[in-house]
């Protein structure tokens, strides 16, 4: 504890009345931890110090200060209360007894003068040191210069020994030389003929070898050109293969509309035949004739007396309309009748012309509805695809991520085709077509794709090495690493019974190897650095 936690119950002020000046603990220096002891065990910063006053009324001081104990000059007063009945208090006083411990007193002249002795000495201390670190250095110096010198010296001296082997050299070489032209005398012509005849052949010998050069270069250049025409003929029919497979995909959506138009079309027919049924039912009940009967002669008559075509039908209805009109005042119950029909049909085409605004409303807001969310799909599937083809290609493969459209909505569907070796085209990814460790690739490329549109705070995938071959399974399991390690991205949970070596790591991947099984060591006794020892050991050996 600290000091500051020890403080009189008491405040001084309040006591200074009964004489007290001072606590005990304001008369004491010494060090903090004996202080504390002293606060601890004997409660010094609770026991004041009085004066003659206190000495005087040391009763009346005992019963009205509240103190438990007090010292005055000569004096030393003890106050207890009874914890049971009346709490009765008790008063023991007793006389101050001469010091017999800690009596030595200190000088302070002395301690000021030898503190300030040892602070002097402190400094010259440090004036040593500092000298001492500066011949040090200037000593390291001298003997950086006395090696430096030598070994210049060393270098002058080797030189000076090559120097003179190379003189001996030369005067022996030149010795022999005099020898030589003292015995043989050399022909200066022929030697000068023989020479030019050397010359005339190397030359020749090179401009053979010139001329061959220039065949070969020519051979190169035109080997270069070849080159350059395959170079820009790959491109050329790379960029046509790329407008074939745009057009391929364009005829494929268009085929697909007109397949879609064709199912509108099917269905739009069978409602008229079903339509045109339901009139010929209607007109075999109204003429009373039977399915797969032909009519009456009497029938054949009187439909004969009537026009084939629509318009001239239509003119038929109005002149008999017409000429109804004139006979309303001979048949006022055919031109009631007529009357009443007429607000039915009126009233029918009233109908059918809100239904008709109703349907169309539907469909103009059925289509907005449908194109506020097909467009972001259409838009979200077209980066997706663009992605999950990238990822295909890095592994030398092939695929497509499309949109299935339907009339029906429920029939929506996203198509995934793939191509994993250069002979086939293009295949929906089925459990037919594909391997289990195909479909596995395929899969986790597809969840990769999905990262970048998709928010997602982790993914879990367990095992999805399992039946891939050597080759794919490096592949994926690099891209997942190149691809999950950076930051920003989802956090990966990836299981595997396996992990493939050389895989390049960064900081932001942890790889936690799960060891278990019933031979196992109990993770509490597994310890590091023991572990780290023992393969150390182990490397040493080999």
């Amino acid at each position: 504890e600290d000091l500051s936690h020890f403080k009189p119950r008491q405040p001084l002020n309040d006591l200074k009345k009964f004489g007290f000046q001072c606590y005990l603990m304001g008369l004491i220096e010494a060090p903090q931890a004996v202080l504390r002891y002293l606060c601890k065990t004997s409660h010094i910063h609770d026991i004041p110090l009085g004066n003659d006053q206190t000495d005087q009324n040391i009763g009346e001081v005992a019963d009205r200060s509240g103190l438990v104990k007090f010292f005055s000059p000569t004096s030393v007063c003890s106050v207890k209360v009874s914890k049971y009945g009346a709490h009765d208090r008790s008063t023991r006083l007793g006389s101050v007894r001469n010091a017999r411990l800690l009596d030595a007193q200190m000088d302070n002249e002395r301690h000021r003068e030898l503190v300030k002795q040892c602070k002097d000495l402190r400094v010259a201390s440090q004036h040593h040191n500092d000298r001492d670190r500066e011949l040090k250095t200037g000593e390291e110096d001298l003997r950086k210069q006395e090696s430096e010198l030598r070994e210049r010296k060393k270098d002058l001296s080797n030189k000076k020994g090559l120097k003179k082997k190379l003189e001996q050299d030369i005067e022996t070489r030149r010795k022999r030389i005099d020898d030589s032209n003292a015995k043989d005398k050399v022909d200066l012509t022929a030697e000068k003929h023989r020479m030019r005849q050397s010359i005339c052949k190397i030359n020749e010998k090179r401009v053979q070898l010139a001329a061959s050069l220039q065949a070969i270069m020519m051979e190169c250049c035109d080997l270069v050109l070849k080159r350059i025409c395959l170079a820009l003929s790959h491109d050329h029919l790379a960029s046509e293969c790329a407008i074939v497979q745009a057009a391929q995909r364009d005829a494929n959506l268009a085929l697909q509309e007109m397949e879609k138009k064709f199912e509108e079309v099917k269905e739009l027919t069978q409602q008229r035949r079903e339509r045109a049924k339901q009139l010929l039912e209607k007109a075999q009940t109204k003429t009373g004739t039977t399915s797969g009967t032909q009519l009456s002669a009497e029938l054949k008559q009187a439909f004969q007396q009537y026009p084939e075509t629509l318009e001239e039908i239509d003119a038929c209805i109005h002149e008999e309309r017409t000429r109804a009109e004139c006979n309303l005042a001979t048949n006022s119950a055919v031109v009631k009748k007529y009357e009443e029909r007429q607000r039915e049909i009126e009233q029918l085409e009233l109908t059918i012309e809100a239904k008709s605004k109703q349907l169309e409303t539907e469909e103009a807001e059925l289509e907005d509805l449908k194109r506020s969310w097909l467009d972001p799909l259409r838009q979200r599937l077209s980066d997706v695809n663009r992605q999950y083809s990238l990822f295909f290609e890095l592994m030398g493969c092939a695929s497509e991520v499309s949109l299935v459209e339907n009339v029906d909505f429920s029939k929506y569907a996203v198509s995934l085709k793939v191509k994993f070796r250069k002979n086939e085209e293009l295949q929906e990814l089925t459990a037919h077509h594909q391997s289990g460790g195909e479909r596995s690739v395929a899969t986790m490329l597809y969840l990769m794709a999905l990262q970048g549109v998709t928010s997602c705070p982790f993914r879990v995938v367990d095992e999805i090495n399992q039946g891939m071959d050597p080759s794919n399974e490096r592949r994926v399991f690099e891209l997942v690493v190149e691809t999950v390690g950076n930051r920003g991205s989802s956090q990966y949970f990836l299981f595997s019974p396996k992990l493939l070596p050389d895989l390049p790591f960064n900081e932001n991947i942890t790889v936690s190897i799960v060891h278990n099984g019933p031979f196992m060591l109990p993770h509490s006794n597994w310890d590091f650095e023991k572990t780290m020892a023992a393969r150390k050991r182990f490397e040493d050996q080999d």
